[in-house]
């Protein structure tokens, strides 16, 4: 089992602007999670889970969409 030391955060440069700007909504996102649910991580991590959701859910709208037209 790996120890935590032995884990490394990586992060993705930025290629353009759409991704500056969802890197910065998620940013804004999580702040405002961390300082509403500071005690409670459970609601927390519902919070988080639920943002987490979106991208899937607006892709697979469109292409529902798609597929009917």
């Amino acid at each position: 089992m790996p120890n935590c030391s032995d884990i490394q955060s990586t992060h993705h440069k930025s290629l353009g602007l759409s991704d500056w700007f969802a890197l910065r909504i998620t940013k804004t996102l999580r702040w405002g999670a961390d300082t509403f649910f500071a005690k409670r991580y459970g609601n927390r991590a519902i919070v988080l889970e639920t943002v987490a959701g979106v991208p899937g859910m607006v892709g697979a709208t469109l292409s529902h969409l798609r597929a009917l037209r």
